[in-house]
């Protein structure tokens, strides 16, 4: 219960500090690369805290230079 509540203020945190330093950036840099890595590192954040592992299979399939739509089988509520 005590690691619930932990990861809850964690990623309230998180998200704050993140969306914070996405709101405050964007005037320096307006192309929005930016936003992406740190989507990225929160995202990374979020998925350590709660404990989830992402798994990716296939990459070496992934021809680079085609565009590609990506689906994900959802197994839970979590990762939608």
């Amino acid at each position: 219960m005590l690691r619930t509540w932990l990861a809850a203020l964690a990623l309230g945190i998180y998200t704050i500090l993140f969306g914070a330093a996405c709101i405050l950036t964007w005037p320096i840099f307006p192309t929005g690369w930016h936003v992406q890595k740190l989507a990225v590192v929160w995202a990374w954040l979020t998925l350590r805290c709660c404990g989830a592992r992402m798994v990716v299979e296939g990459l070496d399939k992934i021809d680079r230079d085609r565009v590609s739509v990506f689906a994900s089988n959802h197994l839970s509520t979590f990762d939608i």
